[in-house]
């Protein structure tokens, strides 16, 4: 295009119309050209591009982010997605092809994609590497102490370190000590004192301890139908798709959601989903202390929370008088024997210990004692709890001693 001078003889660009002849729109299984860009700028001169199209196929297309588009040049290698769908508005690109004898112009619609150069992975330091494998917010800190810090720093670390007992030296003890707790009536028989006018059995939802098959024991259409299971359905098919679980989510709601997808069929898998999910709730929900019921209640405490599922909960497990909410022990007793079936129905009847103790608000000696209740059995061997038959009893009520003391174990 050609420009004029204006009286401050800035150049101006001439504008030119032109009459569209045609419009052309991208079809499946069809060449079509593209649109790329660099993220890292210009590729080097002298770069020969060889570019590859990978397209999904039409079963694939469903679950599919987008084609991807590959490069390949003696220096980098790139690669990216179809980025046309992450404009807003539904913006669609066209490429004019101009006939400069008629001065018709034709459109064709584009793919417009990103491409990142794929860069080798780092080799890192070991104090770094150190730091980056660390799980908890307290173990990176004593890392970059020991590695990083000031002699004083260091110091205070290794007090530290010598201060604290090997986690490995006491597995063995606690593993004995879990068995001997759980093959003893004595914890039953304090609590049943503290809770003189009240049956450990009442703490259940619905069960059957007669039955002659354990998934009769307790009934999973009883304790979460189907029709209450729907209102979970939408994010439990996200969760199969493949959505990113949050940071923040509980080892047992993972593995829930990995038995789902290990299911054959698809309502299975959809049903185990919702399942966790619903799980996930009620381990939010024992986590909070009474001020923060009301914030769970109104979908403030948990990240896309279920109301239909926040509600129900709420009218199961708490106590409203006039503005204040309250939870008794025996109702979160109530909550978390639920979850815990709800657990043992997902995994098959077998739960670790390790994974319930890093997920549930509940130390070993409770969480035996609930077990217990539930009718599981501690297995050594495994360092799990099975719920099979025939069901663990629960001890009767312990007379009261004339003497005060009682044993703890």
């Amino acid at each position: 295009m050609g420009y004029e001078e204006d009286a401050d003889k800035r150049p101006r660009l001439k504008k030119k119309k032109y009459m569209i002849e045609d419009v052309v729109m991208k079809k499946k299984n069809k060449i079509e050209p593209l649109l790329v860009s660099f993220a890292n700028g210009q590729p080097l001169e002298g770069s020969e591009l060889i570019g590859t199209l990978h397209r999904s196929s039409d079963k694939q297309e469903q679950r599919s982010v987008g084609n991807m588009l590959t490069f390949q040049t003696p220096f980098l290698n790139y690669a990216g997605r179809l980025t046309n769908a992450k404009v807003s508005g539904g913006v669609t690109t066209f490429l004019g092809v101009l006939d400069p004898g008629t001065g018709r112009m034709r459109l064709v619609e584009t793919s417009q994609y990103t491409v990142q150069p794929l860069v080798k992975d780092t080799v890192l330091c070991k104090p770094i590497k150190a730091i980056l494998d660390a799980k908890t917010y307290d173990e990176k800190q004593e890392v970059t102490a020991s590695a990083f810090g000031s002699k004083k720093a260091k110091q205070a670390m290794n007090r530290k370190q010598q201060n604290k007992v090997e986690a490995e030296t006491m597995e063995g003890a606690i593993d004995q000590a879990a068995a001997t707790i759980i093959d003893s009536n004595f914890n039953v028989e304090d609590y049943l004192e503290q809770q003189q006018d009240t049956s450990l059995l009442s703490i259940l939802p619905p069960c059957n301890r007669k039955a002659n098959q354990i998934q009769d024991v307790y009934k999973l259409e009883t304790l979460a139908p189907d029709d209450f299971l729907a209102q979970l359905q939408e994010s439990a098919e996200a969760l199969l798709s493949g959505q990113e679980l949050e940071h923040n989510s509980t080892l047992l709601f993972r593995e829930m959601v990995e038995n789902a997808q290990h299911e054959a069929k698809y309502a299975n898998q959809l049903r185990l989903a919702c399942l966790a999910l619903l799980v996930s709730h009620l381990i939010t929900f024992v986590n909070l202390r009474d001020p923060m019921l009301r914030k769970f209640m109104n979908g403030k405490v948990m990240e896309n929370s279920c109301s239909g599922v926040v509600n129900w909960i709420m009218q199961e497990y708490t106590v409203k008088q006039g503005n204040f909410i309250s939870r008794t022990k025996k109702d979160g007793d109530r909550a978390l024997c639920l979850t815990l079936i709800l657990a043992f129905i997902s995994s098959k009847y077998e739960l670790s210990v390790s994974t319930l103790l890093q997920s549930v608000p509940v130390n070993k000696e409770r969480l035996n004692l609930l077990m217990r209740v539930i009718g599981a059995t501690y297995s050594s061997a495994t360092h799990s709890f099975v719920l099979k038959l025939p069901l663990a009893k629960c001890s009767q009520p312990a007379k009261k001693s004339k003497d005060k003391k009682h044993r703890r174990l």
